[in-house]
């Protein structure tokens, strides 16, 4: 395979942290070409290599990329949704079909996570940090196009705070008291070099918004907005919405419609042609036929909730629709970021913001890592987010 200049960079990168103590992060748009690079750097460590991630879809990508470099006889499969349980060379899978079987990985002294902000450094009993330490601590780098996550904590005045901080600067407690999980960012590419340089496409926005973010609740849990109430709010103008997305049918090949909620989905589809319904309660079958249509072209529009994000590969898809809100800068990138792939006969990609989300957090092209007085934080042309108070409660 011949490799891209930056993923070139990022494949030396790895083989040269490989060696360092600490578990490290590559963080890399969507878009970039993560299984490529995973792919190249696996195929020229001499030992085994574990890939592990949050999904099936991203198992099958990451596993056909790495067929490109190595025979079908050194990779194996460990997921339980693709009935699969190998373990090779180079073993994909998702966490979900290893977490409560450590012992027969325990050989494996390489980890890759794609993915890996899906990690929670903070919390030693989750799925991924009890499986790594139960193999014996090996060493990690983790892949991710958002290094960085929602936060919750309490100040010096017990006021529940949430934020949004970087993955590499959050603390967990350890046997040697509050250390970090991931030790340092090993290599970084933002979004606008990539569109810059015509790997990516530059979105074209259109604000329609229903509400103000001010004005919209916050969940009971003070991480995000109120998605039932918000519904609720905008129940009056949703003609608008569906208005919008078939204006938008005669124009654009393919159209995912990021909803509020599983029952606006479901009455979203019920009344556009052309369209399906997608969520957690979508049966596994139906998911997988409605997305192979999607991506066929078959389907042109599919109005989904809290499925295609992370993960979901279509280049061709050239038109998002963002009717749910967010306060969280890593789940928005994940919507609009499904549609900034370049493909055969696309030229542009829109983006049609209906819930504020684009103005309050900023462009995705404007999305980056910098160094700010030593340490990693993100920017948009909103400013630096970085512990930067998102919501505050006094605890009663």
């Amino acid at each position: 395979m011949i490799l891209r200049p930056y993923q070139s960079d990022a494949v030396s990168a790895i083989l040269a942290d490989i060696s360092v103590a600490g578990n490290s992060i590559v963080s890399l748009p969507t878009g970039a070409g993560k299984s490529l690079i995973i792919a190249e750097c696996a195929a020229r460590l001499n030992q085994p290599v574990l890939i592990v991630t949050p999904s099936k879809e991203i198992v099958v990508q990451d596993a056909e990329k790495m067929s490109l470099y190595v025979g079908a006889d050194k990779i194996g499969i460990y997921s339980a949704s693709l009935s699969s349980k190998k373990i090779n060379t180079f073993t994909f899978a998702t966490i979900q079909s290893i977490y409560r079987k450590p012992e027969d990985f325990a050989h494996f002294k390489i980890v890759f996570i794609d993915e890996c902000d899906l990690l929670d450094p903070r919390e030693m009993d989750t799925m991924f940090r009890s499986f790594l330490s139960s193999i014996g601590n090996p060493k990690v780098i983790g892949f991710s196009a958002t290094a960085y996550r929602l936060s919750h904590n309490y100040d010096r005045k017990r006021n529940l705070v949430t934020s949004i901080k970087m993955i590499n600067r959050i603390k967990t407690r350890g046997a040697r008291g509050f250390v970090m999980f991931w030790d340092r960012i090993i290599f970084n590419l933002d979004p606008e070099y990539l569109i810059e340089r015509g790997f990516l496409i530059r979105p074209t926005y259109y604000f329609n918004k229903l509400l103000d973010n001010k004005d919209i609740p916050i969940n009971k849990s003070k991480t995000d907005f109120d998605l039932e109430k918000y519904q609720e709010l905008i129940t009056s103008r949703e003609d608008s919405i569906l208005d919008a997305v078939r204006r938008a049918k005669e124009k654009f090949r393919s159209i995912l419609v990021f909803c509020a909620s599983v029952e606006q989905a479901e009455r979203f589809a019920e009344t556009v042609k052309d369209s399906a319904a997608l969520s957690s309660k979508t049966k596994a079958k139906d998911r997988d036929r409605i997305i192979k249509d999607f991506k066929s072209g078959t389907l042109r529009i599919v109005f989904n909730y809290t499925v295609l994000g992370v993960g979901f590969d279509y280049p061709a898809l050239d038109c998002v629709v963002l009717v749910r809100p967010t306060r969280s800068l890593r789940l928005y990138y994940q919507f609009v970021g499904r549609a900034i792939r370049p493909a055969t006969g696309k030229t542009q990609t829109t983006v049609i913001d209906f819930s504020d989300t684009v103005k309050t957090l900023g462009r995705i092209e404007t999305i980056r890592l910098v160094k700010n007085a030593g340490l990693w934080n993100i920017q948009t042309e909103r400013g630096l987010w970085h512990g930067k108070t998102l919501y505050s409660f006094k605890i009663l």
